[in-house]
């Protein structure tokens, strides 16, 4: 009797002591909430996504350690995952792996619902509305916030390239660039705030956006650090205008020739045209299954 009385005892306190970080305290913060934010932007990769008046891309950097069988084993955070949802819309989830699964799938299931029920394909901007609610209905107590960021990649023929990113808490944000995942802050930092990626031509934001990389990694006091002698994989995708459906290139090749050609701006330009000429025979089938594999 008396260990019963022992446990109920712990588990109220272990119950009290959550629900004090689901609270506000005297500072107007919740502890669980910011707790979330900071494991949903301690991806095992590195994003960056921004829109032309066009189009919309994601980069994305990945070290080659990400594929060892062993990976998910040594870390609960996921990698940065780009999920095809239709033609022109695409999620980046960015945080605890399991979560990242979960919201995955309920993205997914959503895109299947709407084109069963209505026979149409879902606007961006409401399934970004749509998960915005789950998200912080999940938020609330007794239950934790997901420890995961989203970012929606889509084209809507009405309005054009969309960028929309969904905090842990359900916060949704109509961005013209946006980074989520390790060194983060420190991609989106390097960003010239006087330029406007909207009115950018498509090869010039994918070279600055490229140059965010570069910047970074020269960076000693950067969070983003890319070693010397580091296998890393870095993808680009496009939606928009300018291809028929959602294109993945990897520019794993480019990025590191262009260490050696960072003066040569015309380069790089001529190599992007070229590789913007190639996507229209490029693009990404819908995923199936469990979509955080």
């Amino acid at each position: 009797m008396q260990l019963l009385l022992f446990r109920v005892a712990i588990l109220q306190i272990s119950s009290f002591l959550y629900a004090a970080g689901c609270f506000f305290d005297s500072s107007g913060s919740l502890r669980q909430v910011e707790l979330a934010h900071t494991t949903s932007q301690k991806s095992l990769s590195t994003t960056f996504s921004a829109r032309t008046n066009s189009d919309a891309i994601t980069v994305i950097y990945s070290p080659e350690v990400l594929h060892s069988p062993d990976c998910r084993l040594e870390n609960v955070q996921s990698p940065s995952k780009v999920i095809n949802l239709q033609d022109n819309l695409a999620a980046i989830t960015c945080g605890i792996f399991t979560d990242c699964c979960h919201l995955n799938n309920w993205l997914f299931d959503q895109v299947i619902l709407q084109n069963q029920i209505f026979g149409s394909e879902l606007l961006i901007t409401r399934l970004a509305t749509l998960l915005g609610e789950y998200m912080h209905h999940k938020s609330l107590w007794p239950l934790r916030p997901f420890g995961a960021t989203i970012i929606l990649l889509g084209y809507d023929p009405n309005n054009g390239p969309k960028i929309i990113e969904i905090d842990p808490i359900g916060n949704c944000y109509d961005c013209r660039y946006t980074s989520i995942g390790a060194g983060s802050k420190d991609i989106a930092k390097n960003w010239d705030r006087s330029k406007d990626p909207t009115k950018m031509e498509l090869k010039h934001l994918i070279s600055e956006s490229l140059q965010l990389f570069l910047k970074a990694n020269e960076d000693s006091e950067s969070d983003f650090r890319c070693q010397e002698d580091e296998k890393f994989c870095i993808e680009l995708y496009i939606v928009g205008q300018s291809v028929p459906k959602l294109c993945k290139i990897n520019l794993t090749e480019l990025f590191t020739s262009m260490k050696s050609h960072s003066s040569d701006e015309s380069w790089l330009m001529t190599k992007l045209e070229e590789i913007i000429l190639q996507t229209t025979q490029i693009h990404l089938p819908p995923t199936f299954g469990n979509l955080g594999v």
